[in-house]
Order: C-alpha cells, then structure tokens, then sequence
C-alpha cells in the first residue's frame, strides 16, 4: 500500500508535534526557518510498505518515536511539521530520527541534506542527491546551503515558492528513488 500524505490542521496535534520536537524546531527557528505545515504520513496495513519490513519496523518504531495515530483500517499515520526557509527555498522537516533538507530546482534536480545516518544517492540521471551523515543540525544546515549555492552558481533555479505539494514532490522523487532501487536489488538476486 502506496504511503500518503495530508496536512492536519488539527490544533491539537500541532501542538503534540511540537512538544515532541521542541528542541530542533527551536534550532531551526534560530537558523531562520518557520513552521510552515504539519501533516500526516499514513501507511496502511499496520506499517506495510512499499519499503518491505524496513518500513514495517520503523514504523513500529515510530509509535513510540514520534506523534502517531492507529487508523480504522490498522494504517499509521506519523505527523510532523514542514518548516521553510525562503532565503534558501529549502524544506526541513524535523522528526524522530532528525531533520533532513530539500531544495528543488527548476531542472528537477533535488538536494536533500540528513543530519542522521541514511544511504546517500548521488544519482545525476535521476537529479537526485543526498548527503546524510551525524551531525549537528546547523552543520548539515550549512552543508546543504553550501550545496545550492554552488548549483546556483552553476545556472540552476531554486523552486522559489514554497508550498506543501512542492514538498510533497520532492519527498515522492526520494521514496520513488529508494523503492526502485530496492526492487532492481531484489531482482538480480
């Protein structure tokens, strides 16, 4: 079952993603972002995912991690926050594990910057890279601003206006990266 995703504009919840992520959403604000949007990220089935028991897992983990609801149907849904910065037009989106960065251009190219350990994608026909290792957030925050200037500086154009479907796209061409991936991996065993 396909992972989907919606913005709440349940107060409540809001404010339960932010006590649960108080600490970073502060550094963030102190590094120029604003909250933007909160959502729900449902996957159906008790976790089953197109990410195969890595998916089932960590959203069992997630229960207990972050802001979740158990649906009628046995689906989970994970709430967190979109925040902004329009000096950049990058997305972070802080959560359990700790935030990551998107930036789009215009030429569909997509940067996305973790401050945790994830496999990175350095993939030029997919325009899709990814840099992930621990650290702090402002570091990661600096590194991935480091990356789009230098891609600015290449010719390419941010995606200036920042909207919760433009975030939608560029988490969809990760998730569609990785679930093609493990796929291709699968059938040459």
């Amino acid at each position: 079952m396909p992972i989907t995703y919606e913005q709440t504009v349940d107060q409540k919840i809001h404010e339960r993603v932010r006590r649960k992520h108080e600490a970073i959403i502060n550094e963030l604000k102190s590094l120029r972002f604003g909250e933007y949007y909160f959502f729900g990220e449902t996957v159906g089935s008790l976790g089953f995912s197109p990410f195969g028991c890595s998916g089932f897992f960590g959203m069992l983990v997630a229960l207990f991690a972050e802001v979740t609801k158990i649906e009628r149907n046995l689906g989970i849904t994970l709430f967190n926050i979109v925040m902004g910065s329009r000096d950049y037009a990058t997305y972070a989106c802080p959560f359990g594990l700790g935030v990551k960065f998107y930036t789009g251009f215009t030429d569909g190219t997509c940067i996305i910057t973790a401050n945790f350990k994830t496999p990175p994608i350095q993939d030029d026909q997919a325009k899709l890279y990814k840099f992930a290792m621990p650290q702090s957030a402002a570091d990661a925050w600096s590194i991935h601003k480091d990356w789009v200037d230098k891609l600015s500086s290449e010719g390419k154009q941010k995606i200036e206006a920042l909207s919760f479907a433009g975030y939608l796209k560029l988490v969809q061409q990760e998730d569609d990266y990785m679930v093609k991936n493990k796929e291709a991996l699968f059938r040459s065993d």
